[in-house]
């Protein structure tokens, strides 16, 4: 299965399902979560590859206002760190960012994720 789905699946219940991989659909309201695996990489050993892959990916999160993305990065932090799964063996937050838009606030949190090829 592939990683954004696993990922989608995790957080599908926030934003009144309003979860989306790489892009959102034309004219949804917000708030809003996109889901982007911007980079893989497989875990090597001395021994060789070992099964396991380290991806980036990038969550980012769309509303309108501060009050209303704050819990929103909270939640998909807690969610992430606590998603470990027959596929997912953990992740760790690497970066974050809010930013002031024209119609609203955009948050990204960058996951490095270890899951099974």
């Amino acid at each position: 299965m592939l990683l954004e789905t696993l990922i989608l699946t995790e957080l599908e219940d926030l934003c009144d399902g309003r979860v989306y991989p790489v892009i959102s659909e034309e004219k949804v309201p917000l708030p809003l979560i996109l889901i982007t695996v911007s980079a893989s990489r497989p875990e090597i050993t001395l021994q060789g590859a070992c099964g396991i892959t380290n991806s980036t990916v990038d969550i980012d999160i769309w509303a309108l206002t501060y009050q209303e993305v704050l819990p929103l990065i909270d939640e998909v932090k807690t969610r992430l760190h606590l998603l470990v799964t027959e596929n997912i063996k953990g992740s760790f937050l690497t970066n974050r960012s809010t930013n002031i838009e024209e119609f609203g606030y955009h948050a990204v949190l960058s996951f490095n994720v270890w899951h099974k090829d």
